[in-house]
């Protein structure tokens, strides 16, 4: 079992614990934070087994508007960071002769349907796809 704990700040007590109570339930956690929040009061990566560094800049901005600062980046690097893992992932399990559970589009030809399976293969109404 793995969980993926994102924060950009690293802050927030919330995720914190959630990393704390993953390491006592002996699940493998992954903490997504930027390490520009170092010396600010960011410390997930202090509580997770696998830390990851979003590279988001202090603030969370991008892009300077006058005399504010706009552009939110942490959500994005967090879909590109969780996505990426679960490819890598999906190509790990490939290579070790296990087929991944992969959503398909429900916009592509007999997306919905594989969907469909593949949510009754996890409600034990099916064995495999």
């Amino acid at each position: 079992d793995m969980i993926f704990i994102f924060s950009a700040s690293g802050k927030n007590q919330v995720p914190i614990e959630m990393g704390d109570e993953a390491k006592a339930t002996k699940v493998k956690s992954v903490g997504v934070s930027s390490s520009s929040y170092f010396g600010r009061g960011g410390r997930l990566h202090e509580h997770v087994d696998i830390w990851l560094d979003c590279k988001v800049p202090y603030g969370d901005a991008c892009i300077q508007v006058g005399e504010a600062t706009m552009g939110g980046l942490s959500t994005a690097t967090a879909c590109f960071i969780l996505n990426t893992c679960l490819i890598e992932g999906a190509k790990l399990a490939l290579k070790e002769g296990v087929k991944p559970p992969v959503y398909l589009s429900g916009n592509v030809d007999g997306g919905r349907e594989h969907n469909v399976v593949l949510e009754n293969m996890y409600l034990g109404r099916v064995k495999h796809l």
